[in-house]
């Protein structure tokens, strides 16, 4: 590739009654290309 790969953490804040699986399926949806992963802690 001509540029090196970036890494980027991304932080949110929500509603605490929102679940952990509704953030994530969230993120996976929006199909992103270049979306490799999705971690929540």
């Amino acid at each position: 590739p001509r540029f090196p790969a970036v890494n980027r953490d991304l932080a949110f804040v929500i509603d605490k009654n929102c679940r952990h699986g509704t953030v994530e399926s969230v993120a996976r949806s929006a199909k992103i290309e270049r979306l490799v992963s999705v971690e929540l802690f």
